[in-house]
């Protein structure tokens, strides 16, 4: 059904009517009302007062007032509306002020430092303590009145009446003998907070040596006393205090309770700090009563506390600041908001009243807004800007203080001072200035300010590290609108590396003007001449003129103006142009005819540069006349030693060859007539072999022993078997040991040894052959040892000894220690041995006891047996073949009695002296072997071998008769397949060549 909206006038008047009369009657209620309001301010009844005060804030009356006047068109009923509205208005104010205005507070003292229990913000107390007073307070029908002091100062105003409990006290037998304690409130722990670095290294069972600082009278303080006497305990203003000192390792620790602390450290960003793990101990707190005071305030706060309990409402402020940052509104702050409302309320009349020019104006508005969001977006563009920018930048950017206490810095200022932003905003920025700049200026002083708003200045900054560092800081003051400076913002550059520059910039300045100083000096005290010349070849600067002219005379002149011969002119001004067409340096020796006389000297030239371009050469010239005089002089007398040095060896060779060659033939000789000489002439004959082999072995010794000493004998170095050269000595000296009755003995070994092994052969060889020789009964021993690393060849016999003080005289010349030694060698053959060793950088050492024996050892380096070359082993064979030998030998002595004695053997011979002869009687006669003398008249045995290989094929054995003990010439020979017979000829051994060389390849 829908209702005609339209009404007739006397329905209109009977609704005026009734809505008078409504209004009326809560106008009735209103006055009732501010009676009861009234009454109130004369009554002690606080409960009566409270719910006087929730009648009157009901919100039903305002808006049935408020309502009906906006609706009513009577001017009249719209101002008896108004009229209920201030009066009600009013009496809600004066009923808030009522609610604040307790008879009898509750007085309660705590700590002021001591978050999130208790702490003041800007002068008001807040925390989970002081809620849970305002709780208890309004359960016990009292307004609560929290004041927050020191601790100790609490304590001590309590004991003194000024209050009627502490808010947070911890239980422990000395105060309980002064306080009554409630119900436990809040669970509390305590532990140590150290730096990060170092909770680990304290250990809870023993804090001796520590430093820990402690809150006077506080529970930490007493906890450690009682289980921790050991501990050095230090007095701190409160846990702010503590962590700033622990900071600046003034203390080792600092105790206190687990929830403040943390809140402390995350309040001011502080990661550097950490609790010790497990805490110290874990308690409740509760609040604390004066013994004996007021037993009827401890019963009343039991029974409110255990009503919070029940609700939650103790859960809940828990809740409220558990989190990392809590802000708190305090208890006056309520009360303010409760009279701005009332304010607000009447104000809200006011706005009624103006609604009509707010909307006009909300067009402008919502453009004000819009335009401010536009700024706001501007701003946090340019707060993300600058952020990028501080965080990025290469240079160090700091925030401070107006007393210069760092507040911010970004990475790079961190990098740059070593320290962290947590290290920085407890320290101020004189702090890190070296003491040698502590007397200057402070850049941070407002006195730097009056001329300009900008300061710049160097001085030197101390590292975290203690590294001393240059650094340019550029401060700017930030000021209010008063014009007071409230910060200053630094920026700080590393100049270090700039001021070592300039450092190294200065010291070389000095070294350059003090080198230049010296190089005049030099230049005027030295006989060179210094000279400098334009592209013209003109002289522009002369010292030391070498010329025949004063310094002065020389300069704009030519060399060819000023040398006597043009030659001499032309040749080096073109090598001055080659310098200046090249741009490099030139240097030659010239000579130079200068007043009839030639002198030699030493140019140097060098170009100069002069933005890129050769303009000049700078030249010095050092008269050198006289080295080369020297120098030639010397070459004259190098060329006639090298001609005295190459008759030597031509002599020594002839001699070995000429000297050699009648005993060779002797030698044959004698051992031909043998087997020819009776029973009664074989003594003799014995005695003439043994003569001929001293005689042989005496010129050996010495023409070895000469070519030693001459210096033409060249080790040539290898790898070798020691066990190949052990054989050999074997093969050699066996049947000579063999026939005087003695054993020789010589070890296996497979050692590798890195020395020259013909020379080696050769010292072994004399140790031998005077081993045998000095020994009548026993044997010898050939042996090789490995000793630290080192191989030693030692040979043993035990033959007469040698005295200990002997042992050097033995390696002299010509040095034999008993008479009877005479008819058995040189008495070269230790020598030989120490000369040799010495060549081949060898150590020889001797041991021996007279009537016992001795022992001669020789260090050899080891050797690599992977280059150690492997000849071809070749089958042996006992037999004495019949061959035919072609003879070559250009002495007639030695050539018959060689073709005498291999006939007597059954050979066929064809003998010639020279290697055309021995072409031409060849004929058809097919020889098997070829035996040549290696010095014949005008050619070499080698180059017959190689003739008659032309005709007699390749593979034609060879053996060389020489008396030249040369080594060079038995490797030469060796390495070409050839093997060498030293003159005078042993038959035996030669006999045992020509088995060896012919036994793979027998001609028939």
């Amino acid at each position: 059904m829908v209702r005609d909206a339209r009404k007739t006038p006397a329905a209109g008047a009977h609704d005026g009517v009734h809505r008078f009369a409504q209004v009326g009657a809560e106008k009735r209620k209103l006055i009732r009302t501010r009676g009861a309001v009234k009454a109130c301010f004369r009554s002690d009844d606080v409960r009566k007062y409270r719910r006087i005060t929730q009648t009157i804030i009901r919100g039903a009356h305002l808006r049935i007032l408020l309502g009906r006047a906006q609706v009513s068109r009577s001017w009249r009923r719209s101002k008896e509306a108004l009229g209920c509205a201030i009066h009600l208005a009013a009496a809600l104010v004066c009923c808030c002020i009522a609610n604040l205005a307790d008879a009898k507070p509750f007085v309660v003292y705590g700590d002021k430092s001591l978050p999130p229990y208790e702490f003041l913000d800007n002068g008001v107390p807040k925390g989970a303590m002081v809620d849970l007073i305002d709780e208890l307070s309004k359960r016990m029908g009292r307004t609560p009145e929290v004041i927050l002091t020191q601790w100790d100062q609490s304590q001590a105003a309590i004991l003194a009446g000024k209050g009627d409990a502490l808010s947070l006290m911890t239980r422990t037998p000395e105060r309980e003998a002064n306080y009554d304690f409630s119900d436990d409130t809040f669970q509390v722990s305590f532990s140590l907070f150290t730096l990060a670095e170092r909770r680990a290294k304290i250990n809870l069972g023993n804090l001796a040596g520590l430093r820990i600082g402690v809150t006077n009278g506080g529970y930490p303080q007493a906890l450690l006393r009682r289980t921790h006497p050991e501990a050095e305990l230090v007095t701190i203003e409160d846990s702010a205090d503590g962590i700033r000192r622990v900071l600046r390792r003034e203390l080792d620790a600092v105790a206190g309770n687990t929830w403040p602390l943390e809140y402390f450290l995350a309040e001011l960003n502080i990661s550097g700090i950490r609790a010790v793990s497990p805490p110290l101990e874990i308690r409740f707190g509760a609040v604390a009563v004066p013994k004996g005071r007021s037993p009827e305030l401890l019963i009343q706060i039991n029974a409110a506390l255990a009503a919070i309990k029940a609700d939650g409402t103790l859960d809940g402020i828990l809740d409220k600041w558990s989190g990392e940052k809590v802000y708190v509104v305090s208890r006056d702050a309520v009360a303010r908001m409760i009279l701005s409302s009332a304010t607000a309320v009447l104000v809200l009349l006011l706005v009624v009243a103006g609604i009509a020019q707010f909307r006009r104006q909300r067009r402008a508005l919502a453009t004000a807004v819009a335009q401010r969001r536009r700024s706001e977006t501007a701003l946090r563009e340019s707060e993300t800007l600058f952020e990028s920018v501080f965080n990025t930048t290469a240079c160090g950017i700091v925030l401070l203080e107006a007393d210069g206490q760092y507040r911010q810095a970004n990475e790079r200022y961190c990098q740059i001072t070593g320290y962290s932003v947590d290290e920085l905003v407890l320290l101020k920025a004189d702090a890190l200035t070296h003491p040698d700049d502590a007397d200057e200026q402070d850049c941070f002083s407002s006195d730097l300010y009056d001329q300009s708003d900008s300061f710049r200045i160097e001085k030197r900054y101390i590292r975290k590290d203690g590294k001393i560092i240059w650094v340019e800081v550029n401060c700017a003051p930030v000021r209010d609108a008063s014009g007071t400076v409230r910060y200053h913002v630094g920026i700080l550059q590393d100049i270090t590396l700039r001021k070592q520059v300039e450092a190294a910039l200065q010291q070389s300045t000095k070294e350059l003007a003090l080198a230049h100083d010296r190089l005049t000096a030099a230049v005027q005290a030295s006989p060179a001449m210094v000279f400098t010349q334009d592209r013209e070849l003109r002289y522009t600067f002369v010292e030391n003129s070498a010329l025949a002219f004063g310094d002065e005379d020389v300069i704009g002149k030519t060399d060819a103006e000023l040398l006597d011969r043009a030659e001499d002119a032309a040749h080096i001004m073109n090598v001055k142009r080659w310098v200046f067409d090249s741009g490099q340096s030139a240097r030659e020796e010239v000579g130079l005819s200068i007043g009839g006389e030639l002198n030699w000297y030493d140019l140097s030239v060098r170009p100069q540069f002069e933005y890129g371009r050769i303009v000049g050469i700078l030249g010095t010239a050092v008269d050198t006349t006289q080295r080369h005089n020297s120098e030639l002089r010397l070459r004259d007398a190098m060329a006639a030693a090298a001609r005295a040095d190459n008759a030597k060896s031509r002599f020594l060779a002839a001699a070995s060859h000429d000297l050699r060659q009648p005993l060779s033939a002797l030698r044959v000789y004698a051992s031909s007539l043998k087997r020819h000489v009776n029973t009664p002439g074989q003594e003799m004959l014995s005695n003439m072999q043994d003569c001929i082999g001293s005689l042989s072995e005496l010129l050996t010794d010495l023409l070895d022993l000469s070519k030693l000493e001459a210096g033409v004998v060249t080790p040539t170095v290898s790898d070798f078997l020691l066990t190949e050269v052990f054989a050999q000595l074997a093969s050699i000296h066996g049947p000579e040991a063999e026939v005087r009755g003695l054993r020789l003995r010589v070890r296996p070994t497979r050692q590798t040894v890195h020395t020259d092994a013909v020379l080696l052969q050769r010292i072994l060889g004399n140790l031998l052959a005077n081993a045998v020789r000095y020994t009548k009964k026993g044997g010898v021993l050939v042996g090789c040892r490995q000793r630290q690393g080192k191989l030693w060849v030692e040979v043993w016999d035990t033959g007469v000894g040698i005295p200990k003080d002997k042992t050097e005289e033995i390696f002299e010349e010509f040095r034999q220690l008993d008479d009877d030694a005479r008819t058995r060698g040189s008495g070269l053959g230790l020598t030989i041995v120490a000369r040799t060793a010495e060549l081949l950088g060898l150590k020889v050492r001797v041991r021996s006891r007279p009537g016992k024996g001795s022992m001669f050892a020789i260090e050899v380096p080891p050797g690599d047996m992977a280059k150690v070359h492997h000849p071809a082993d070749q089958p042996q064979d006992d037999s004495r073949a019949r061959l035919r030998i072609a003879v070559v030998e250009d002495n007639h002595a030695v050539r018959e009695a060689l073709v005498l004695s291999l006939q007597s053997e059954g050979h066929s011979v064809v003998s010639a002296a020279s290697g055309k002869e021995l072409l031409r009687r060849l004929g058809d006669f097919d020889a098997d072997v070829l035996i040549a003398d290696y010095r014949l008249q005008g050619e070499t045995g080698f180059e017959v071998l190689r003739a008659a290989e032309t005709i007699l094929g390749a593979d034609l054995p060879a053996i060389l008769l020489t008396g030249d003990t040369d080594p060079r010439l038995v490797r030469s020979m060796a390495d070409r397949g050839v093997a060498v017979l030293h003159k005078p000829v042993n038959l035996d051994t030669l006999h045992t060549l020509l088995k060896e060389a012919t036994s793979s390849s027998m001609r028939t």
